[in-house]
C-alpha cells in the first residue's frame, strides 16, 4: 500500500475505530488491510484483482471479485450497515450507477465512508501548466491511459453524494495543516461520512 492510502487507511480505522458494525463492505478492497482494523461481525471485501482477494481471504473476510463498470453488487436490498469505498468511483465509467446500488443495500440509517483523490491539488496543476499531465502513481500507466476516469474536486463530490440521497455527516479530508486556509488546491482528496436517511 502506497503511503497516500495507508494515510486514507489509518484517517479511515480512526474514524471508525469506536463503532461495532453488523456488516462491513469494503469496496476495493485490495488485501483486506482496512476491513482488518474495523470492528464488525461480517467483513465482506469486493475488488477486481483476485491476487489480493486471496490475501483478504487470509484475514477472514468474505470476498467477491466484481468488475465495477460491469457488474451489480451482490447484496440485497437493505443489509449492510456500513460501505467503505476508498479511490473506487473515478475509476468508473458510471460512478452514480454504483452509488446508487450501495444506497438500495444499505440498511436505514446505513452508512458510507467514502474518499476519491483530489486531481485539482496544487501539484497537478503546476504539473498540467508545465505540459507534463497528472502526477501519475500508476506504474505501467501513461498520460493518455491514465485509469482515472472522472475527476471530483471537494464541492462536486459532495454533491455527488448529496444528490443520490446522502446526508453527509462530516468531512473528513486530511488537510495539510499550514496550507489548508488556502482552500481545496492543497487538500488530500475528499473523504465524507454519509448516512442513508
Amino acid at each position: 500500500m502506497d503511503s497516500a492510502a495507508q494515510k486514507v487507511s489509518n484517517r479511515y480505522a480512526q474514524i471508525l475505530a469506536k463503532n461495532t458494525f453488523d456488516t462491513v463492505v469494503d469496496l476495493g478492497c485490495a488485501s483486506g488491510e482496512l476491513l482488518s482494523q474495523i470492528n464488525a461481525k461480517v467483513k465482506i471485501g469486493v475488488d477486481f484483482d483476485p491476487i489480493q482477494l486471496k490475501a483478504a481471504e487470509k484475514k477472514g473476510i468474505k470476498t467477491y471479485q466484481l468488475d465495477f463498470n460491469k457488474e451489480i453488487l451482490p447484496f440485497e436490498a437493505e443489509s449492510i450497515d456500513l460501505f467503505l469505498c476508498n479511490d473506487v468511483f473515478e475509476h468508473l465509467i458510471e460512478p452514480h450507477k454504483l452509488l446508487s446500488m450501495i444506497y438500495s443495500s444499505l440498511k436505514q440509517g446505513g452508512f458510507l465512508l467514502c474518499h476519491v483523490p483530489n486531481e485539482f491539488r496544487m501539484q497537478n496543476v503546476f504539473s498540467i501548466l508545465r505540459g507534463k499531465g497528472f502526477q501519475n502513481a500508476f506504474e505501467g500507466s501513461e498520460h493518455w491511459n491514465y485509469p482515472h476516469l472522472r475527476f471530483f474536486t471537494h464541492a462536486s463530490f459532495k454533491q455527488f453524494l448529496e444528490r443520490s440521497g446522502f446526508k453527509v455527516l462530516a468531512d473528513h479530508t486530511i488537510k495539510q495543516r499550514l496550507w489548508h486556509r488556502l482552500g481545496s488546491l492543497f487538500w488530500w482528496g475528499p473523504t465524507f461520512l454519509c448516512k442513508k436517511c
